[in-house]
Parts: C-alpha cells; structure tokens; sequence
C-alpha cells in the first residue's frame, strides 16, 4: 500500500490553538467593526443630498466587500500557515474605521 502523496509546504497546517483563536477574534472584530461602519453609513445618509446618493451607495458596497475579503482573506492566510498576517488582514477594517474617523475629524 502506498503513502499518500504530502502537501506542499504552504498547505500544511503549522498553527497552534492560541493562533486560530486570534485569528478568530480578529475576524470578529473586523467584521464587528466593518458592521459598525455601514451602520454610521446609513445613519449619515438621512441627510444626503439626492445627487449624493449613488456615489453613498458605492461607499456602502466598498466597505461590505472589504470587510468580507479582509475575513476570508485572513482565514485562508491562517489555512496557509500565517497567522500574524491573518491577524492584520482581520483587524484591517478596524484600523480604516479608526483612520476614517480620524479624517473625518481633521477635515
């Protein structure tokens, strides 16, 4: 009987529990984060010109499709056996939150 063939490197999981858990903790809060930035979207869109409300629409999309890929970025980066960098690909809406927030105030 012979040996199943082995995986690449890349393929192979090298990640403790600890690892995945943070992981899955960023990706909550990102997700949690990119949630509360449609939220403040949609609250701010009451007051919106009607000439401002496609250009609203694809900031809404914008921020719905980087908040999915940033989750499913940083899980197939903790699959890959890099969970600091699926870590920073989680929490990354967080800190574009936190960087728009800031703009937002200084403008």
């Amino acid at each position: 009987m012979a040996l199943p063939p082995t995986l690449p490197y890349a393929l192979v999981m090298r990640v403790t529990v600890l690892q995945t858990v943070v992981v899955a903790l960023s990706i909550t809060a990102g997700l949690f984060c990119t949630l509360m930035l449609l939220t403040l979207f949609l609250v701010g869109g009451a007051n919106m010109k009607p000439e401002d409300v496609p250009a609203w629409k694809g900031y809404m999309l914008a921020i719905c499709v980087g908040g999915v890929a940033c989750a499913v970025g940083a899980f197939f980066l903790l699959r890959f056996g890099l969970p600091g960098w699926g870590v920073l690909a989680g929490i990354f809406p967080g800190i574009f939150m936190i960087g728009l927030f800031i703009w937002a105030g200084v403008r």
